[in-house]
C-alpha cells in the first residue's frame, strides 16, 4: 500500500514537472530585465531612429545620448555613458555610429567599450 502511494506521488511529480517546464516562458537574462525597468519615456523633439532599421535590436546616438532598442525603435532605453567616453583616445573617425567591434548588441547581450574618466 505504501509502495503504490509512493509510486503515484512520484508519477504525479514527474508529470507536473514536465508540464511546468513546457508551459513556462523562459525569461531573458537579468540585465535585460533591468534595462527594461530603466526605460524612460521622454518628450522628444524628433523621434529616435535606430542605426539599423531592419534589426529589432539596435542603437542610436541622437540627442548626444546612447539609446538602445529591442523592438525596432518602439521603445528606447538610455545607456548611462557619456558619448565622449565611447570615442575617446586617438579615434578620429565618424561619431554618428559606434566604432566597429566596440560593442555587442543582441537580444541576450549588451556590451559597450568605453574609456573611464579619471577619478
Amino acid at each position: 500500500m505504501i509502495g503504490s502511494a509512493a509510486t503515484v506521488i512520484m508519477a504525479v511529480l514527474l508529470v507536473t514537472t514536465i508540464c511546468y517546464g513546457r508551459f513556462i516562458k523562459r525569461e531573458p537574462q537579468l540585465w535585460y530585465e533591468q534595462a527594461l525597468q530603466m526605460k524612460v519615456e521622454k518628450p522628444q523633439s524628433e523621434p529616435l531612429q535606430p542605426i539599423d532599421g531592419e534589426d529589432p535590436v539596435s542603437y542610436t546616438l541622437q540627442m548626444n545620448q546612447l539609446n538602445i532598442t529591442f523592438d525596432q525603435g518602439e521603445s528606447w532605453t538610455t545607456v548611462p555613458v557619456e558619448i565622449n567616453q565611447l570615442f575617446a583616445g586617438e579615434y578620429n573617425g565618424n561619431k554618428e555610429e559606434l566604432i566597429e567591434q566596440s560593442y555587442v548588441l543582441t537580444e541576450n547581450r549588451v556590451a559597450f567599450l568605453y574609456t573611464g574618466m579619471g577619478d
